[in-house]
């Protein structure tokens, strides 16, 4: 075994002392074919590679190791090789034994090196343009090791080189080896005997190392933090001791190691128990506690049980064995349910980004139960630490809640109201999650949509986050408005059920075992897509919740954070092959499309939609082909619905033609509804361009400003302002050559007819539902009624119109638009609600209401078909 060629300065110190080491270029017989292939395991990410190539590129690599070990010395030297990085030349704390003869061992026991002369040969290293890694501590092991080697003035003297020398250019690289996946961080308040003795497992030595190194084989990785620049280092801290530089220098360094993983690891873990006896200790819940005993005259003891009780019955007991069990038990259902899954790359290595600069809030859509399951999956395939999860109180039934409480699952109730001790307590549990750095997911929807649009968030749970991070309690806070989309879901006949007038089945037992219908049939393809993250503290402060605003400005910014997050999921949701087909079925409204209609119909809602911006599911687009999209993936999705019995294929004179059965409207409307918002901006302009005829472009523009405004609990509108978003499609339909403007007005042309009936025909079902609900107004009358009682008499009502062809689209007959159509009839000062129930404005014409609303159903000759 031969040695890197030296320094003079390395040279001199072995003949002195033999305690200089770098790392080998040609190694022997025993490295070779007994330690190099134990290695091979070892995952050296391209990430890493290429992050150490550019620092490289740059200057003089320093590498940073957090703590002594001959394995870790050993691995990197195998690893740079392999990789044709560059070798350290110098390296610090480790003895020499294993490279030297015993008379050289002998001589180094009873010799001392010179003060200063392993600060020269690092100097003398890194001003030859020679590699140096830096171990920065020694672990508590009995592994030798001289403690003087961590503590000396070796950052000093590499400050003083970048001094001396600037074209040096030293680049720090923190490095990481990783035993094991996410979640199965260590924690503890104190070491153990074994941890004294062997090292702790974060620190191991030598025997816990191939202890661990048999237990996680094939999981051990490497991770590369972030490199610092010790020349811009310098030029940010001018002025400053070189002493002081030093520890700054350490602490930067030590505190990018431990950032990179947390991301990977997670924070250090602490048991269930622990985290609940530290909650209850804490300020918040005994000013709790002490106010409710008060209020109630309960003795405080007593209070105290309830507390620790309602703590109990929220707190997860995340643990490594059942994430490690979901994740094999998911990979195999995946599998054997879905197609594939997509996962937009660039915005998970964002969110990794993210995740360094503090604890994740994940917000993704929520349309399936399917959602609680597989962030987590992808966050462990990704090598993210897995979030603890809000999930409804009623998904903690026996025996799913005992399962999903061990994989990272908080539960919560509905509704907080009258119990001032749970919500003190829940609220926490909530922040201390965020402050020991534990990642958490919820759903800024509150429940899941029955639609497949995203519903209008609900603020509680960001309300508790945004007091704890306005008031320095949490930190770092990065918020992930994520997109997850299905190209089927589990639940499509519970909706559809739901949404025709049927109440909703609470799940049990009896649900989940009935998972196996499930793992008969298949769903396509799930598509993950991230938006950019973006800091809480950040977003409130441009919101208006600034140090000293009241509580209505924080209110009111917490209100916009939560509807930056909800745009941000649409922005980002992938247009799916099951919703461009379900689209294009039934923009039309006719009961049947031809395949010829079919393919162009989406070729043209495609083309909008990447007007808009549009992420698409990587099987649909053809840009080369004569529609813009792919034939096979249309034709897969065809079957797919045609199993389902959602379409019926005929042929007719030689051509196919897709009937739509009435009953089976609705799941396609939901599908649609994925992606509805993309088009729903332009299906009004369309809408109404066909309604009121030829019209000047800002009466146009007070037409689809009031329907905007009456459907404003449909869509997620863009946040960019409405003049802008109306201009903006106006001007595109007249480039399109849709619409004409001349002498002032605009009208629909012959020529753009078809394209914006089809437009307004993906929205027209929402006017034909508001037509049904103007109807009943005059049933709901000056007579009190509960939200229930008016959803029953609008169903009545829109099911008679229906059935006689007032109403066209089966799909309008949804208790889902009759409860936002009653909500936005009370903003709009038509209805009055009154101690939970509702009633007719006075003055209120019921009739015009509903005249109103039908004037968008009509739709006029245009001006050049009439010529």
């Amino acid at each position: 075994m031969r040695n890197a060629r030296l320094t003079d300065g390395q040279a001199a110190n072995r003949m002195r002392g033999m305690r200089s080491v770098s790392m080998l270029e040609q190694p022997g017989w025993v490295l070779r074919r007994l330690i190099w292939p134990i290695f091979a395991p070892i995952v050296f990410g391209a990430e890493v590679h290429s992050r150490l190539r550019e620092a490289a590129s740059r200057g003089t690599v320093v590498y940073l190791v957090r703590s002594l070990s001959y394995v870790d010395f050993l691995y990197f030297n195998y690893a740079f090789l392999r990789h044709g990085l560059p070798l350290a030349r110098f390296v610090n704390g480790l003895w020499t034994w294993l490279f030297a003869t015993l008379p050289a061992i002998a001589r180094a026991l009873w010799r001392r090196l010179p003060p200063g002369a392993r600060e020269e040969e690092l100097r003398q290293t890194v001003a030859g343009g020679g590699a140096a890694m830096l171990f920065l501590r020694k672990p508590m092991s009995l592994a030798p090791g001289n403690a003087a080697e961590f503590r000396g003035r070796l950052f000093e003297t590499l400050i003083e080189e970048q001094r001396r020398n600037p074209t040096v250019r030293l680049q720090f690289v923190p490095l990481i080896l990783a035993w094991g996946r996410a979640v199965t961080r260590p924690g503890g308040p104190m070491p153990t005997f074994l941890d004294r003795v062997f090292g702790a497992q974060e620190e191991p030595g030598i025997v816990r190392w191939f202890l661990q190194f048999l237990r996680y084989r094939g999981s051990a990785v490497v991770k590369a933090a972030e490199p610092l620049d010790l020349q811009a280092f310098l030029d940010e801290n001018a002025g400053v001791r070189d002493d002081v530089l030093a520890r700054r220098l350490r602490f930067d360094i030590s505190g990018r190691i431990e950032r990179e993983r947390r991301v990977y690891l997670g924070p250090p873990r602490k048991t269930s128990r622990r985290l609940r006896e530290e909650v209850l200790r804490g300020r918040a819940v005994n000013e709790a506690i002490d106010a409710v005993a008060a209020q109630s005259g309960t003795p405080r003891d007593r209070v105290q049980r309830r507390a620790r009780k309602l703590l109990a019955e929220i707190a997860a007991n995340m643990q490594p064995w059942a994430l490690k069990f979901f994740r094999l038990l998911l990979k195999q259902v995946f599998s054997h349910i879905y197609d594939g899954i997509d996962v937009d790359e660039a915005g998970a290595e964002k969110v990794r980004a993210a995740a360094r600069k503090g604890p994740l809030l994940l917000c993704p859509g929520h349309r399936s139960h399917v959602d609680y399951l597989v962030l987590s999956y992808i966050f462990h395939e990704h090598e993210l630490v897995p979030p603890h999860i809000a999930a409804g109180v009623n998904l903690s039934f026996f025996p799913a809640g005992q399962i999903f409480r061990r994989s990272g699952a908080f539960f919560l109730r509905r509704s907080f109201k009258g119990d001032d001790l749970y919500a003190a307590v829940f609220a926490a549990y909530l922040k201390k999650l965020l402050r020991e750095g534990y990642n958490v997911e919820f759903f800024i929807e509150g429940t899941r949509s029955r639609t497949g649009k995203l519903l209008p968030p609900r603020t509680g749970l960001l309300n508790i986050i945004a007091d704890a991070v306005l008031a320095g309690e949490v930190t770092g806070v990065q918020v992930c408005p994520i997109s997850i989309g299905y190209e089927k879901v589990i639940e499509e006949r519970s909706y559809t059920h739901e949404r025709q007038g049927g109440e909703k089945r609470t799940e049990n037992a009896g649900a989940l075992l009935r998972a196996g219908r499930v793992l008969g049939a298949r769903y396509g393809r799930l598509d993950i897509e991230f938006e950019e993250p973006f800091d809480l503290a950040a977003a409130l402060a441009e919101a208006g919740a600034t140090p000293g605003a009241d509580e209505e400005a924080r209110r009111t910014a917490v209100r916009r954070v939560a509807h930056r997050v909800v745009y941000g999921i649409s922005r980002v949701t992938a247009v799916t092959p099951t919703a461009l087909v379900a689209a294009a079925l039934l923009a039309s409204g006719r009961r049947g499309v031809t395949r010829d209609d079919l393919v162009a119909t989406c070729g043209l809602l495609a083309l909008r939609a990447r007007r808009r911006g549009a992420r698409f599911e990587a099987t649909v687009l053809d840009p080369d082909g004569p529609f813009g999209v792919r034939i096979e993936a249309v034709d897969r999705t065809l079957d797919l619905l045609g199993r389902d019995g959602h379409i019926d294929a005929r042929g007719t004179s030689g051509e196919e033609i897709y009937v739509i059965p009435e009953e089976r409207r609705s799941p396609l409307d939901y599908y649609r509804n994925n992606a509805l918002h993309f088009w729903s901006d332009e299906s009004l302009v369309a809408l109404c361009a066909l309604a009121v005829g030829a019209a000047t472009r800002q009466e146009l523009h007070d037409h689809v400003l009031g329907l905007s405004r009456l459907l404003k609990y449909e869509f997620v509108y863009r946040q960019d302002g409405f003049r802008r978003i109306f201009d903006e499609i106006a001007t595109s339909f007249v480039e399109a050559g849709w619409l004409s403007e001349l002498d002032g007005q605009v009208a629909a042309t012959a020529a753009g007819r078809e394209p914006l009936q089809l437009l307004a025909g993906l929205t027209r079902h929402f006017i034909e539902a508001y037509h049904a609900v103007a109807r009943t107004l005059a049933v709901i009358g000056h007579d009190a009624h509960t939200e229930r009682e008016a959803v029953r008499h609008v169903h009545t009502q829109a099911e008679r119109l229906f059935l006689v062809g007032a109403i066209a689209r089966r799909e309008a007959c949804s208790r889902t638009i009759y409860e936002n159509a009653l909500r936005a009839y009370v903003d709009l000062g038509v209805l009055d609600r009154q101690d939970g129930r509702i009633v007719l404005h006075d003055g209120v014409d019921p009739r015009a209401q509903a005249e109103r609303v039908a004037r968008y159903l009509e739709a006029p000759p245009t001006r050049d078909a009439a010529a």
